[in-house]
């Protein structure tokens, strides 16, 4: 049967709980399952789920393609759990296996979905992992609202960063010690990819347990009165309109389907070795950054002994730089087992810090607390949805105490007419001008006048954010090769630590803020670490699709008095774009068009490859530089024909034969004095090249090679913000 087409009949399972071990009664639970085609459901099967005096848990399963809700499950305190299975998507039934439409061709599925909603609604509530993506997901793609649902991670304060499921039922229910919980279990079962007519059920089982360990854990001992306390979830008509929904479903939906374009598996490079302590214990050193060991991941560890290779599920402990600490299932003989060095991570990789901190503000937004009003902040509301298209700020008193703007002079520079324009824009302190897009083509100089616009006297406080740890660097060092030092540069301990040392030089010295350090610092400290500091640098690591923006505006809006974004979307789109249609970037709002500035001057190429790129990529409006040091004369480009091929090496590449050849002109360019990077598209290669300069006399490898995302991007700058005051 096409894994697509509607059960054309109820089918009935048993799933035993398998999550938790122990001989308790209330843990020994054979779960009654009925699943059935939303076209084929009674209202009976879902109305049995309303008045049942206690809360329900529920889970959902997306489709494996799109990421839209599969299936639905609604569990009760006995056990008993319906899976609703969805074959539309928006309401528009699949074609039958002859093209046709099926039976079900005038079935309405709004009279099921809003008694699904009656009983999402109903005054007993709810509970499920992860509700704000999943109620969102419920509006987006069945048109479901719901009212007292309850996050369940929101019951634990987020002290450092949001539980994730694993982590939560183990600080609930760990401490018994009656009680086991099947790791490797509630990893698999916490996949949320649901297959219809799966023969061997094994999506469904999981919806089942996720459903069935949502309305366990807040029953459990002293849970009810730790979850009483927590804001209900509601996007019911009284709290958001369609707009605000449609907007914060957007995002969540974008975030749930960039998250499983992620590998639920990731082969990482390392080596294991045996520890020195004689304990049996186990440390592995992390090959390459991209793929490296992150605390506390589920993993397999490959061994091999006489019989063959076999795995042992295992742990990561504490990661410091390159090196992580195994804890294994069981012990193992060193002398008879041989550690192959292959490590498998279960499960995908967490979100970066933004990530995390826009989920948040979601979450937030949906449960209605205090001060996260979505529209009440004059930033959401113009860069999302300003009123007739037309962006209306409150007055600023704090502005007129301004000098009228002048664009800084930098020595031994002329600025062209465009970057003078671009600058002015950028500090401006016309409200209509608090957002403004300067878009940078390869080689126009973005780096350079963000320096001079960044050390202007204009602005109290600037928080500077690029997409990578390099972009950062390279502000950073023009700004004190300008003689600029009122800057701190916050940098990510896990980057440089036995990775990255080489790239921040003695100018760094005193301006460097590691971030696990920094967020620890109390009010006090933090003003005598950053006196005299006006500008704060560092990344957001990941392409910045617009919804990335809502926790700078939730945290810092009231404080912030202006947004500059300099970028191309002529080079890379936002991460994702190209598997999820609809992906926007900042440089897609229509509304944000008339405040757009071109710097239309590159410098960098030779200008026959410029007045190229020019005509095919900005329609002839970038000009090149007429004093550019190669001429017509001279051969701009060369491409050289390598008959070596690729290689995976984890999720990434490596081309030997290239690397190579990459190294033979490095040495060329070194003997003769010249200057030179190298930039590749894989992370592996640059990896593998890096290795090779090493190791090779006749080359200096310190800040000579780099993956081609460190060269492109996004740069934005968040001015005004009161820097003592609002971190």
């Amino acid at each position: 049967m096409n894994s697509l087409q509607p059960l054309l009949e109820p089918v009935k399972l048993q799933v035993y709980q398998s999550l938790l071990i122990a001989k308790a009664p209330e843990l020994n639970v054979t779960c009654r399952v009925i699943i059935i085609d939303e076209s084929k459901v009674s209202v009976g099967a879902i109305k049995a789920f309303k008045n049942t005096g206690q809360p329900l848990g529920c889970s959902v399963g997306l489709d494996p393609k799109d990421q839209r809700i599969s299936a639905l499950a609604l569990i009760d305190h006995t056990g008993r759990c319906l899976i609703v299975e969805f074959s539309t998507q928006l309401g528009i039934r699949t074609l039958n296996a002859n093209g046709g439409r099926g039976s079900e061709l005038n079935f309405n599925p709004d009279r099921v979905r809003d008694i699904i909603q009656d009983v999402l609604c109903q005054p007993t509530g709810f509970y499920a992992f992860d509700l704000a993506p999943l109620a969102l997901a419920l509006y987006r793609d069945l048109g479901i609202r719901v009212m007292n649902g309850v996050d369940i991670q929101s019951v634990f304060p987020p002290i450092k960063e949001r539980k994730t499921p694993i982590d939560a039922i183990t600080s609930i229910v760990g401490q018994d010690p009656d009680i086991r919980i099947d790791r490797d279990r509630v990893v698999s079962a916490f996949e949320l990819v649901y297959i219809r007519n799966d023969p061997r059920s094994i999506t469904r089982s999981n919806l089942v347990q996720r459903a069935w360990i949502s309305q366990f854990l807040p029953g459990f001992e002293n849970c009810p009165d730790m979850f009483k306390d927590v804001p209900r979830i509601d996007t019911t008509t009284q709290k958001f309109s369609d707009k605000k929904l449609d907007i914060l479903s957007k995002w969540a939906s974008d975030s749930v389907r960039l998250y499983h374009m992620k590998s639920s598996e990731t082969e990482h490079s390392v080596s294991v070795t045996v520890g020195s302590d004689q304990t049996g214990s186990f440390q592995a050193q992390s090959m390459i950054f991209k793929n490296k060991l992150r605390n506390d991941q589920e993993i397999q560890l490959s061994v091999r002994n006489e019989h063959g290779i076999f795995n042992i599920p295992a742990q990561t402990g504490v990661v410091e730089g390159r090196h992580a600490a195994l804890n294994l299932s069981r012990e193992i003989n060193h002398s008879n087992n041989e550690i192959v060095g292959k490590i498998i991570s279960k499960g995908r990789d967490k979100g970066t810090k933004a990530e995390e901190k826009r989920d948040e503000a979601v979450l937030k937004i949906l449960q209605g607390q205090q001060g996260f009003g979505m529209f009440d902040n004059s930033w959401v509301m113009n860069f999302w949805d300003p009123p007739n298209g037309v962006m209306v700020w409150p007055n600023s008193r704090s502005r007129m105490r301004f000098k009228p703007i002048t664009v800084p002079e930098k020595p031994n520079s002329i600025l062209n007419t465009s970057q003078v324009l671009a600058i002015q824009k950028m500090l401006s302190f016309k409200s209509e001008e608090n957002i403004v897009l300067i878009r940078g083509p390869p080689g126009s100089g973005k780096t350079s006048f963000v320096e001079i616009a960044t050390a202007s006297p204009h602005y109290l406080g600037i928080w500077l954010v690029a997409q990578s740890n390099i972009a950062v660097k390279n502000i950073a060092e023009k700004l004190a090769s300008a003689g600029y030092m009122d800057w701190k540069l916050l940098v990510s301990k896990d980057f440089i630590f036995e990775w990255h040392e080489h790239l921040y030089g003695p100018a760094f010295s005193n301006n460097l803020l590691y971030s696990d350090k920094f967020f620890l610092l109390s009010p006090s400290k933090l003003r005598s670490k950053l006196a005299g500091c006006k500008v704060i640098l560092c990344t957001l690591t990941s392409q910045i699709e617009i919804g990335n923006y809502l926790p700078v505006f939730t945290f810092v809006g009231k404080r912030l008095e202006k947004l500059c974004l300099i970028g191309d979307d002529k080079q890379l789109p936002p991460h994702g774009q190209e598997e999820i249609q609809g992906l926007q970037s900042v440089f897609e709002l229509e509304h944000l068009h008339d405040h757009i500035y071109l710097l239309d001057t590159q410098y960098r190429m030779p200008p026959q490859m410029g007045d190229f790129i020019s005509s095919a990529v900005y329609d002839g409006a970038l000009h090149s530089n007429p004093d550019h040091v190669i001429n017509d004369k001279t051969i701009a480009c060369q491409f050289i024909d390598i008959s070596g091929v690729e290689t995976t090496k984890g999720d990434s590449y490596v081309n030997t034969a290239e690397a190579s050849a990459v190294i033979k002109l490095a040495e060329f360019l070194e003997d003769t004095g010249k200057s030179y990077r190298i930039v590749t598209p894989y992370d592996s290669q640059r990896n593998h090249i890096e290795e090779l300069m090493r190791g090779n006399e006749r080359v200096s490898w310190e800040d000579k090679c780099f993956n081609v995302d460190s060269f492109q991007g996004l740069y934005f700058l968040l001015m005004g913000l009161f820097l003592f005051s609002s971190f």
